[in-house]
């Protein structure tokens, strides 16, 4: 099959904008895309080519110089087609094109490692089979609607943080020092010193509520040398990260991420209607329901569920309460409060009269931790003193340190997990189907 090469100067259209115009004449621009399906009917040839923008049905007659091009197609070829465009209320669109000419750009070597079907797969392939060829995988629309409901997310998140006068900035990725307990790292070269990929920018968001931005946002990749294998973690993840200064306590924080949330669920859930996911997200009421962690251990006791208090719950344990508020309160979303001070990072400020418990709260999505946060501690001296009583040398993390010297404002933040967020939005049984090449402890390729 002659394979042409494409010619600068021709114009292209996009599939929206010939279904947009509806029937016309000849025309001079040519549609790119994807043989999405093809059939034989009475003769007649049918091709479904898809773009980025949508499908286009091409009907090929039986007799003239396009039979032949059309019959040695394959589906994944990528050509290029011009002619014109009639009413056929049975194709995609309610319009197909009758080409003049149907050129091959590309082939697609058969058979593909995954079906490219036009109905999707017929019988799924493994998921790790998929994620070995991501790129083919893409291909089916119900994968590539995980990707544009995940940007949605991002572009709906960045709204409502911009709503409430925060900075996007951007931290290192490369640090001397851990920011989440000095476990879980990945270490790296960097030229004569030892170095991390960051686990957060935990450090660095604190440092800048001293700066007089006192509200900072960053949507930016997280790492952590974590050895599960759920389908729930990841090795690199992207995390949304933000710090407020000026807090009363850790309810501004939590007050702060309902807002945001409820206003990312209403905008998402217009663009899955819009689209015509079969999948009805509920706007939370606020404020959500929040239960302290000794509650929760009082709680699952009484339902006879394996509880060790002062350890984090187990998976079970999280979603038992889930389900209890989504009976109770009609919400799929709850705070988990007053962590044990063993349990959280030694930034986080605890209680004057409960030093053993700190301001601190989980937040849980269908029963799915997807944000963790708190309200730090301001106090230069009090941060100290936390290091020491963790026998963390000082001088190791004096840079974080010095900016609590200088008029530290009260501030609290959190972290979410942005794979989280839409793994529960779609109801989505493994983490992995929200990132486009994951990393795990069993995948570094692709």
């Amino acid at each position: 099959m002659e394979v042409h090469r494409v010619e600068k100067t021709l114009k292209r259209i996009l599939i929206r904008d010939i279904l947009r115009r509806g029937e016309t004449k000849e025309n001079s621009k040519y549609v790119y895309g994807w043989v999405h399906a093809k059939r034989d009917l009475g003769g007649q040839g049918f091709l479904v080519l898809r773009d980025r923008s949508g499908d286009l049905q091409v009907l090929v007659s039986p007799i003239g110089d396009l039979r032949k091009t059309f019959d040695d197609l394959n589906i994944g070829d990528v050509i290029r087609v011009r002619g014109s465009i009639k009413s056929d209320e049975r194709a995609p669109g309610e319009v197909e094109l009758i080409p003049v000419k149907m050129e091959v750009v590309s082939l697609c070597r058969y058979p593909p490692p995954l079906p490219l079907d036009r109905l999707g797969f017929r019988r799924p392939p493994s998921l790790d089979k998929r994620l070995d060829f991501r790129y083919l995988d893409l291909r089916n629309k119900a994968v590539e609607t995980i990707f544009k409901t995940k940007e949605m997310v991002v572009e709906a998140l960045r709204k409502q943080l911009r709503k409430l006068d925060f900075v996007e900035v951007h931290t290192p990725k490369i640090v001397k020092e851990a920011t989440e307990g000095g476990t879980n790292l990945f270490a790296v070269e960097y030229f004569a010193e030892d170095a991390y990929l960051a686990q957060s920018p935990q450090f660095y968001k604190q440092m800048l509520m001293a700066s007089g931005l006192e509200r900072v946002y960053e949507i930016a990749p997280a790492f952590r040398a974590e050895r599960h294998n759920t389908v729930r973690h990841l090795n690199e993840f992207i995390s949304v990260d933000l710090e407020i200064a000026f807090i009363e306590s850790e309810k501004d924080v939590m007050r702060t991420i309902e807002k945001i949330l409820r206003g990312v669920l209403r905008d998402v859930g217009r663009y899955i209607d819009r689209i015509g996911l079969d999948i009805k997200l509920k706007i939370p009421k606020l404020p959500f329901p929040e239960i302290s962690m000794d509650e929760a251990y009082s709680l699952l006791e009484g339902w006879d569920l394996e509880v060790e208090r002062g350890q984090e719950l187990t998976p079970e344990g999280e979603k038992e309460l889930w389900r209890y508020f989504k009976t109770k309160e009609e919400t799929d979303f709850f705070f988990l409060t007053e962590f044990p001070r063993d349990l959280r990072p030694l930034y986080l400020m605890t209680f004057e009269d409960r030093p053993e418990y700190t301001r601190s709260f989980d937040l849980f999505y269908k029963g799915l931790e997807i944000v963790t946060g708190g309200q730090r501690i301001h106090d230069y001296e009090t941060l100290k003193k936390a290091f020491e009583d963790r026998k963390i040398p000082l001088e190791n993390y004096q840079f974080y340190l010095d900016a609590f010297r200088y008029g530290m404002p009260p501030h609290g933040g959190l972290g979410l997990g942005l794979e989280r967020l839409v793994q529960q939005i779609l109801d989505l049984k493994n983490i992995r189907e929200t990132v486009l090449f994951p990393r795990d402890r069993g995948r570094l390729v692709p």
